[in-house]
C-alpha cells in the first residue's frame, strides 16, 4: 500500500459493494489486541465494525448484519474497486 494513500475512516462512513449493491455503515473501531500482545506483532491490528442493509450473499443461521473488518483490508477493497467509500461529513 505504499504507492496508495492511506483512507481515513470515520464512524458514520458509508461502505457500498459494488458486487452485492449493499450498503455498509462503520459502528465501531477498536483495536483486535490490547496493549499487552500488540508489542508482539508489527503495529496495531484495527478492526471496525460494519453494519450492512443485507446480511450478505453467504447466509447463515445465526449470521447478522454486523461484519468485522481489519482497517487495511477496508484499505485493500476499497483501492481495488470492490467496495465505495463515502465518508459521512
Amino acid at each position: 500500500m505504499s504507492d496508495k494513500q492511506k483512507i481515513h475512516f470515520d464512524i458514520g462512513d458509508i461502505i457500498f459493494d459494488k458486487a452485492t449493491k449493499d450498503v455498509g455503515i462503520l459502528i465501531y473501531r477498536y483495536k483486535l489486541f490490547d496493549d499487552e500482545y500488540s508489542s508482539d506483532i508489527n503495529g496495531e491490528i484495527t478492526v471496525w465494525d460494519v453494519y450492512w442493509n443485507s446480511p450478505g450473499p453467504f447466509l447463515l443461521k445465526d449470521d447478522t448484519n454486523f461484519h468485522k473488518y481489519s482497517e487495511i483490508g477496508l484499505e485493500f477493497l476499497i483501492q481495488s474497486g470492490i467496495f465505495i467509500h463515502y465518508k459521512c461529513n
